[in-house]
């Protein structure tokens, strides 16, 4: 994880907010367009790249960065459905979690 980055409060707020502004666009536009990529090996589960924000807010900013960015996309989900929002944001907070802890 950079220091230039964390050190620089203007950039990590422009980014944090940037990740999680991309973060809630491609729930929506996932949700809307109805595009669901189906995992190989059991149809019934679905991908999605909600996570991929949140993944690089953690590694460019930090631990804080991730834990905000998959804040405001669990708030992109909680306005279609409350325990969504919650088991997704369990589920990403744990990915970002654990690669914090590897990464450190």
């Amino acid at each position: 994880m950079s220091l230039f980055y964390i050190r620089r409060k203007s950039v990590f707020i422009a980014g944090t907010a940037l990740l999680g502004a991309i973060a809630a666009i491609l729930d929506w536009t996932f949700k809307l367009a109805n595009l669901k990529i189906p995992f190989p090996l059991m149809t019934e589960l679905k991908f999605d790249l909600l996570g991929i924000p949140m993944v690089l807010a953690l590694v460019l900013f930090g631990l804080t960065s991730g834990v905000i960015t998959c804040s405001i996309g669990a708030a992109s989900i909680a306005i279609r459905g409350p325990p969504n929002a919650v088991l997704k944001f369990l589920a990403e907070l744990s990915t970002i979690l654990g690669i914090y802890i590897v990464l450190r």
